[in-house]
């Protein structure tokens, strides 16, 4: 997860040259964003898992084998949080900056994809076809649950790949003349997709279900991001025709 994330820090300070940003505010915003998703996802761990770190203390030295599916969410809320409270403060072009951060953060989530496979979390559903992975490691099974013996889905490379193709869609979208914000409008629309249809091999507990099984809460997620880069792609556009 640090290459994952060293990796898509690096990508983004090399674009922010490209787009006229200042490298070393891109960089500091990169590190802010990183070291507040970090603390938040930590503190969504200990929030859902407080009643076992209560009878037994020591777990607190151990937070690393203990997880929750909110733990993504809360880490990544907070690293937008605070990366637009620092780019606000050091006035960086928001949808400029935020342009260069969205195929950073789809590389990142790429390499993080293949990260989850070596550890077997975000696992897929059984299957019967020849390209089902089959994990045999107890230490993975008692740290993210996945089952073991058993053919499933690589959904993590499949995720991984996704993240890749729109990494390089993206950076396609950059080098063209475009407007500000429509790489973010992209990233959001590429990625919401991709979320919403992996999420149907999918077979870790506790993304939640909701209309009575319709969908889980990832997919609700990404129909929210599907739309949201409908919203931005318009504003990015009537935004171009305001400064015209």
């Amino acid at each position: 997860m640090a290459c994952a994330a060293v990796a898509g820090l690096l990508l983004a300070v090399a674009l922010a040259g490209r787009v006229g940003l200042d490298r070393d505010r891109v960089w500091t915003l990169g590190v802010v964003a990183i070291l507040a998703g970090l603390v938040a996802s930590k503190f969504a761990v200990v929030a859902a898992n407080w009643r076992g770190l209560v009878v037994a203390p020591a777990g607190f030295f151990a937070l690393a084998s203990l997880r929750t599916p909110l733990a993504f969410w809360f880490g990544l809320v907070a690293a937008a949080v605070a990366g637009l409270i620092y780019a606000l403060r050091v006035r960086l072009l928001l949808w400029r900056t935020v342009d260069v951060l969205a195929p950073a953060l789809a590389l990142a989530c790429g390499i993080a994809s293949i990260a989850c496979l070596a550890a077997g979390c975000g696992y897929g559903l059984p299957t019967g076809s020849r390209w089902g992975l089959v994990f045999t490691s107890r230490f993975a099974a008692r740290t993210t649950g996945v089952p073991l013996g058993v053919p499933l889905y690589p959904v993590q490379l499949f995720a991984g790949a996704a993240s890749l193709l729109i990494c390089a869609a993206l950076l396609g979208l950059l080098a063209r003349r475009h407007r500000d914000g429509e790489v973010t409008a992209a990233w959001l629309f590429l990625w919401g997709i991709a979320q919403y249809f992996l999420e149907f091999y999918r077979g870790d507990a506790g993304r939640g279900s909701f209309f009575h099984g319709f969908a889980t809460g990832t997919q609700l997620v990404a129909a929210g991001m599907v739309m949201a880069g409908g919203v931005v792609w318009c504003l990015a556009g009537w935004l171009q025709q305001e400064v015209e």
